[in-house]
């Protein structure tokens, strides 16, 4: 996609110089002859570049950069004045000007200068998708990991009521029968087992307390010296 360029300058032979000179090069060029007439275009659409006069008739180019960075802060602004001072480059600097060009501008330099532009702007966009599509899939893991805990939490729940049901009903049965010895080895391997599943589901139960922020640790501080003579 070809770039979008807006010249903003009173001069309109130099508007016009430029906007040949950079069409030449494939870019989209528009023009605005005062601060008003850009800020009406930077309100309707996205300028990828924007050459930007310091003395224009009815602001200057400072203060219509103000105006632009309210709306948005991607457009690459280049500054272009004729008289050129320490304070004017500072305050281009503060707000966040790109490149600032003396003129009369040389256009080689100005073209290396929107390529640069047009690479920054590229990095900042693509470092700001990169940005929100981690956003994004944190999002999403925090949604399932939510999700799964809740799962964890329900399944433990009903595991728990289902091994008690079991346990009773062992327990039950084994007090209503006289086992013999191979019955009573099965019986004592299926209470040890129903007893490892306990322990099994009640890890799982603090688990699923941990990850929901329900499990909390307490530490207790004890003395060595007396827990060794208490031993």
């Amino acid at each position: 996609m070809e770039s979008k360029i807006l010249i903003v300058d009173d001069d309109a032979h130099l508007r016009e110089t430029l906007r040949d000179l950079l069409e030449m090069e494939g870019y989209k060029v528009f023009e605005a002859g005062s601060g008003a007439e850009a800020m009406k275009m930077v309100v309707s659409d996205f300028f990828h570049v924007i050459l930007m006069d310091f003395n224009l008739t009815d602001k200057t180019g400072i203060e219509v950069i103000k105006d632009i960075r309210k709306l948005n802060t991607d457009s690459q602004i280049l500054m272009m004045t004729a008289h050129a001072s320490l304070d004017t480059a500072v305050k281009a600097i503060q707000e966040s000007v790109y490149d600032f060009l003396i003129k009369p501008v040389d256009f080689n330099y100005l073209r290396r200068a929107i390529k640069k532009a047009e690479e920054k702007l590229f990095l900042e966009q693509e470092n700001k998708r990169l940005i929100d599509m981690l956003k994004h899939n944190n999002e999403q893991l925090d949604r399932l990991n939510g999700m799964k805990s809740k799962f964890m939490s329900m399944a433990s729940h009903d595991l728990s009521n289902s091994l008690m049901t079991l346990q009773i009903s062992f327990e039950m049965l084994a007090a209503t029968i006289k086992p013999n010895d191979d019955q009573k080895k099965k019986m004592d391997f299926i209470s040890a087992s129903i007893t490892q599943i306990s322990r099994l589901i009640g890890d799982l139960v603090d688990w699923a307390s941990i990850e929901q922020g329900k499990f909390r640790l307490e530490k207790n501080y004890f003395e060595m010296d007396k827990m060794v003579e208490e031993m």
